[in-house]
């Protein structure tokens, strides 16, 4: 896309936050909660329902859980109408560069004079429920799109996540649809760098802000100061350079160097030991939107060509996505791009794919149940290391922002219990399966009982983990 392109294409995304902030702001406020971390009381709201006081609830539990990151109860409001709007601005962008592709099987942002200024979708809902208002049909035109998506792309289209208990209103909606609708070209929206472009424009006032500010930085601006656009011949030369030249070093015979045009001539070592291609993986720490993998997409394809012949195009493009990239961002925006980045891509190759997988995972984790954290914790009380383990572990999931992808999970468990493999453990060579108390009688010297940790594997550990987090996404 050339600069006059991106120009106009930053001009409407920030217009598009704008629209979509103010609106989600006055929604919050509908609800008493304020920008400025005021919570009206129930009792001063007598115009909401029953239906919205569950919606008030419910955006009280989202606020708590930005809380739990470190934030003051304004910032966390803040960050949930930012969150939403910029959700709200993915999707609507997503459809229409699905449309542009036909990659939809209706049209639900585009607008055509041949279904009287309205979209095909929301035509079809007019004529099918004829007593419902304008707004009700755009939202339901949407919604069901969303619904359809979020099949393949739950990442960015799940409509019972929690930036998206606050629907825009019809206003906002209207405009930010017509922005990208006849502001951005079809063109435009044809260009693979498009998602790319829209995160970091998204992000341009943010970073002017915090420019402006020169204070430290807090949690949510190491996304925005860090996040920059990478060129594509910077994108080729680094991925040529390590995915490529590990196929053309496995294969000398290999094409793929023609393909991979910044490749740099290198005198040949011995030929290294081969691997499937199934079974290379291509992991992108920061991913971003995803630009570095969609250009691994491209290798990738051409090393199952070369390598499986017999496999269909079109079965290519998912095994790409479930065996071969991944990707890891502390931004949650950032990765529903990226979903949407390799989406698309896979889409183009193959419209009739079904996405099973994708392998791409925010490290922005937010404990904010401290109870049910400390009954935890508690639970091993028997084993004072693990449960030491645990608490740092806890104390460095609140810093996510800072630690991202670097954060080790597994190492410390795998420290304790080889250590005790070698130590402790050794001296009483006992099959241990619940806590244990040996008394004074059974060992020499001792003066009161001694407690044995119950013999726990790091796959224990870990499950522990998974199903804690099953049981706070239960009740949050």
């Amino acid at each position: 896309m050339d600069k006059e392109r991106r120009n106009n294409l930053r001009k409407v995304i920030n217009q598009c936050r704008r629209i979509l902030e103010e609106d989600i702001e006055k929604r919050l406020a509908y609800y008493g909660l304020m920008a400025d971390g005021t919570f009206l009381e129930l009792n001063e709201l007598a115009h909401l329902s029953q239906e919205d006081i569950e919606i008030r609830k419910k955006l009280e539990l989202t606020i708590e859980k930005e809380k739990a990151g470190g934030l003051s109860i304004k910032d966390a409001v803040l960050r949930s109408i930012r969150h939403a709007a910029f959700t709200f601005l993915n999707r609507i962008a997503a459809l229409r560069a699905m449309e542009v592709r036909e990659l939809i099987k209706k049209e639900s942002v585009i607008r055509r004079t041949k279904y009287g200024g309205r979209s095909l979708r929301e035509r079809e809902i007019a004529e099918t429920l004829p007593e419902l208002d304008t707004y009700e049909i755009l939202k339901r035109a949407l919604t069901q799109a969303f619904q359809e998506v979020s099949e393949e792309i739950k990442v960015l289209f799940d409509i019972n996540s929690e930036y998206s208990i606050v629907f825009p209103g019809e206003r906002g909606c209207r405009e930010v649809i017509k922005l990208l609708s006849e502001d951005v070209t079809g063109e435009d929206w044809k260009e693979d760098d498009i998602i790319g472009w829209i995160y970091q424009y998204f992000n341009d006032e943010t970073r002017r802000e915090y420019r402006k500010a020169r204070r430290k930085p807090e949690p949510d601006d190491i996304p925005v100061i860090n996040q920059f656009y990478t060129p594509l011949w910077i994108v080729k030369a680094l991925v040529d350079n390590t995915l490529g030249r590990l196929w053309v070093e496995m294969h000398p015979d290999s094409k793929l160097g023609e393909f991979c045009s910044y490749l740099v001539p290198l005198k040949m070592s011995a030929q290294r030991e081969i691997k499937q291609v199934r079974e290379i993986k291509v992991l992108d720490p920061a991913c971003g939107s995803g630009h570095f993998l969609v250009y691994a997409f491209d290798v990738l394809y051409r090393m199952y060509k070369e390598e499986e012949p017999d496999v269909m195009d079109s079965e290519i493009p998912a095994l790409i996505l479930e065996n071969n990239l991944f990707g890891i961002d502390i931004d949650l925006r950032a990765v529903q791009l990226a979903a949407l980045s390799l989406y698309l891509k896979a889409k183009t190759c193959n419209p009739s794919l079904k996405i099973r997988k994708m392998n791409l995972v925010c490290a922005d984790v937010r404990i904010s149940d401290g109870n049910r954290r400390l009954e935890f914790i508690d639970r091993f009380k028997d084993d004072p290391d693990l449960q030491k383990i645990f608490a740092t572990l806890f104390e460095d999931l609140s810093s996510t922002y800072e630690i991202g992808s670097l954060l080790k999970v597994r190492q410390p468990f795998e420290q304790l219990l080889k250590g005790r493999k070698k130590g402790a453990q050794a001296k009483f060579p006992l099959s241990i399966s619940v806590q244990t108390e040996l008394s004074e009688k059974g060992l020499a010297g001792q003066t009161s009982p001694v407690v044995v940790p119950k013999e726990r594997t790091i796959e224990e550990m870990l499950e522990e983990l998974r199903l804690f987090e099953k049981i706070l996404s239960y009740f949050t």
